[in-house]
């Protein structure tokens, strides 16, 4: 997706690129990863973090 400002004043432009005094123009690149899956990355990271504090808590306490 790509979108261009048909004011070029800088001033005008909030996004100005302040290099070449022009619009900034962007193209986003969107992720295969759906709602679901960063859900389900996070859920294992967090099963690996409560994991690992516990590894530690037993090994400090021996």
């Amino acid at each position: 997706m790509t979108f261009t400002a048909t004011e070029t004043d800088a001033d005008a432009v909030a996004g100005s690129n302040s290099e070449t005094n022009g619009p900034l123009t962007a193209q986003v690149e969107q992720s295969g990863w759906t709602t679901d899956d960063v859900m389900m990355a996070l859920s294992a990271l967090n099963v690996l973090m409560f994991a690992a504090l516990l590894y530690l808590s037993i090994e400090g306490s021996a």
